[in-house]
C-alpha cells in the first residue's frame, strides 16, 4: 500500500513541475510574441492592429484604406492620454533611484547607473520613444 501511496506522491509531482515548466515557456513565448506589441504603441502599432482587424472581420481594401487614418488618431490619443502617467511614472522611479544611490558604494552606483540605463531604454522601446 505505501508503495502504491508514493507512485501517487511522484505522479502528482511531476505532473506538477510539468504543468510549472510549460507554463513557464508559455509565458515566455507570449511576452516575446504578443505583449510587446500590445503594450507599445509605436508607429507599427497601426499596421499591428489594422492586420488584426482584417484577419478578424476580412476587410476590403477600401475599408483598410478608410479605417487606417481612423486607426492612427486613435492610437496617438491613447499615446498622449498615457504621457501624463508615464512623466509621473518616470518621476517617481527617478526619485526612488536616487535614494537607492544614496545607499550603495560608488562601485555599486556605477553598476547600478548601467542596470537603470538598461530599464529606461526598455520602458522607452516599450512607449514608443
Amino acid at each position: 500500500m505505501a508503495m502504491n501511496k508514493k507512485k501517487l506522491v511522484i505522479g502528482g509531482l511531476s505532473l506538477f513541475i510539468t504543468g510549472v515548466i510549460v507554463g513557464a515557456l508559455g509565458m515566455g513565448l507570449f511576452a516575446k510574441t504578443g505583449f510587446g506589441r500590445l503594450a507599445r504603441l509605436d508607429k507599427d502599432s497601426t499596421a499591428f492592429f489594422m492586420d488584426r482587424l482584417d484577419r478578424a472581420l476580412s476587410l476590403s481594401q477600401e475599408q483598410r484604406t478608410r479605417i487606417t487614418p481612423v486607426m492612427d488618431e486613435l492610437l496617438g490619443k491613447i499615446r498622449e492620454a498615457r504621457r501624463p502617467c508615464s512623466d509621473k511614472e518616470d518621476a517617481v522611479v527617478q526619485a526612488g533611484v536616487e535614494r537607492i544611490s544614496r545607499e550603495l558604494t560608488p562601485d555599486q552606483v556605477e553598476k547600478y547607473k548601467v542596470i537603470m540605463a538598461r530599464i529606461a531604454e526598455h520602458r522607452r522601446k516599450i512607449r514608443g520613444q
